[in-house]
């Protein structure tokens, strides 16, 4: 196709927010339209560990994401289809400077996904930029060297995309990628005893936890598995309230927690 629009895309998976996002913020400092997607993949709804309760909470976080977004003209583009298909649409339609994404901590088919992709994207040389995902650092190493890069890490400035810098695009998701009717009745039947998807809400359980729970549960798991909150954003909010809090001690063992839930995520 000639004269395709140039656009780059940020592929959002677990990193369902708007703010301390990298790839976002990379893909906005370039005078270039940019079009945000999701996918709902039809391969990892076959794997035993997809949930609808999963899938609801994404599908709800978007939603909070695009109200947002509409003030800046821009929208996150859900697609019902796996990555490969979507990706191979996409450069039919655009010429794409890159492809913006954290990295996957995932399961096995996530990984031979993003093999598949990686091939996919260098034959149609097309750049995939991929940053680290919260807190987890790849490759082997000491625990103490590990220790002292989380660290760092979480102690650098958070990445916030700017997103008044949004350019209009006229993209729709064509109907070949709209969600299927199953789709469309479960995400409206979403439970109100479930928690509440989206950043809003991680950011009032994050500080209700901080101000008055103590010794009680977080209840910031879902928030930070489907990344409407970076850890990063959850340790740096910890530095400014353990000090004066009379629950210090149990405090630094749910920092400990949030630690060890990023060693143990890394591949």
């Amino acid at each position: 196709m000639e004269n395709r629009p140039l656009v780059r895309i940020v592929w959002l998976k677990r990193d369902l927010r708007l703010r301390d996002h990298a790839p976002m913020q990379a893909a906005l400092e370039g005078n270039v339209p940019v079009l945000i997607v999701f996918l709902f993949e039809s391969t990892l709804e076959e794997s035993p560990d997809w949930s609808w309760r999963h899938a609801q909470f994404q599908y709800h976080a978007i939603q909070e994401m695009n109200r947002t977004l509409a003030k800046h003209g821009a929208k996150v583009h859900v697609f019902y289809e796996d990555a490969l298909e979507v990706f191979a649409y996409l450069a039919e339609q655009f010429s794409i400077q890159g492809v913006y994404s954290h990295q996957e901590t995932g399961t096995r088919i996530t990984y031979d996904r993003d093999i598949a992709l990686a091939s996919h994207f260098k034959t149609k040389n097309i750049a995939w930029h991929e940053y680290q995902s919260g807190g987890v650092l790849r490759g082997k190493g000491n625990k103490e060297s590990w220790n002292q890069k989380w660290e760092t890490y979480m102690q650098q400035p958070l990445q916030n995309p700017v997103l008044e810098n949004f350019q209009p695009l006229d993209f729709e998701v064509p109907i070949d990628f709209w969600a299927t009717y199953t789709h469309q009745k479960q995400f409206k039947e979403y439970p109100k005893a479930f928690q509440p998807a989206g950043e809003e809400r991680a950011w009032q359980c994050l500080k209700l936890f901080f101000s008055k729970r103590g010794q009680i549960g977080s209840r910031l798991s879902p928030y930070l598995a489907w990344g409407n909150l970076s850890p990063r954003q959850v340790y740096q909010y910890y530095q400014t309230k353990t000090s004066k809090s009379p629950q210090k001690t149990s405090l630094q063992a749910f920092c400990s927690r949030l630690q060890g839930r990023c060693y143990h995520s890394k591949v």
